[in-house]
């Protein structure tokens, strides 16, 4: 199948526009409020130039922290889907029962959640793991897009893995990552350069946000409050970036399974 980068962001714009202020509602309550409160009450640990110290900072961290990391991906997640039940259900269903409905899939897609998520990390270890065993640090962070390549290829491949779950309601959640990958089989590489965009874009936008607001809000309003503002408009960019690639993931399964996505929704 011919993938148009064109056609594909044009499909995801349209999502957006066509459900913009549903979608604004539900991941202000369920991605960007909970992610800033998470990083307001937990911040990560500074960097430490000794990596004894930072590895002792970090466990520290995950230790004191890791409960509510969980219950805000919980969150986050019945806000992903949610937001697809919203711009494909047909039935054009209200807030309410999209949010009901995404608390209904969570469990079924924690599962795979987890499952796609361990695939991929793996994809990168076993290519990260012997590197680092030939490569000076320094050549390991230059080369280090290139060593990620093999997983985020898999990651753009379990793109539409939430969509499949909602449109066609598979409940296994092994049988859910092979759909997502025998539907991406023929267009692995063009959904890889599609979300290599966006997260450029998305890099670049935080660059600026962090070199340029964190000076100005910082001067304008004090080291707390200009702190907690530079959060406040983190914590947006990322939600933005996160809404974007669930929508993507919702063009993606709409563009591969196009006849069939016109039956409806199970």
């Amino acid at each position: 199948m011919k993938f148009s980068y064109d056609a594909l962001w044009q499909d995801t714009a349209a999502l957006m526009r066509a459900h913009l202020p549903l979608v604004i509602a539900i991941a202000g309550v369920f991605l960007f409020l909970p992610d800033l409160l998470l990083s307001h009450f937990f911040p990560q640990p500074e960097g430490h130039r000794n990596a004894d110290a930072m590895i002792a900072a970090m466990n520290a961290y995950v230790a004191a922290s890791w409960p509510w990391h969980l219950v805000n991906l919980a969150i986050n997640l019945v806000g992903t889907l949610a937001i697809l039940v919203l711009v494909l259900d047909p039935h054009l269903p209200t807030v309410g029962a999209a949010i009901a409905r995404g608390a209904r899939l969570l469990p079924r897609y924690l599962l795979a959640y987890f499952l796609s998520g361990l695939i991929v990390a793996f994809a990168f270890f076993v290519v990260a793991v012997p590197a680092l065993q030939f490569l000076s640090m320094r050549v390991f962070v230059l080369a280090l897009p290139a060593l990620a390549a093999p997983a985020l290829y898999l990651y753009a491949r379990f793109l539409p893995l939430a969509s499949i779950l909602v449109v066609e309601g598979q409940g296994n959640p092994v049988r859910l990552i092979r759909r997502s990958l025998e539907l991406t089989r023929n267009v692995g590489p063009a959904l890889l350069g599609m979300f290599v965009i966006l997260l450029v874009a998305f890099l670049v936008v935080m660059l600026i946000v962090v070199a340029v607001l964190r000076a100005l809000l910082v001067l304008a309003f004090g080291t707390q409050l200009g702190g907690f503002l530079l959060l406040i408009a983190y914590t947006a960019v990322l939600t933005g970036f996160t809404v974007m690639l669930i929508l993507l993931g919702a063009a993606v399964y709409r563009k591969l399974t196009a006849p069939a996505a016109e039956g409806g929704i199970a």
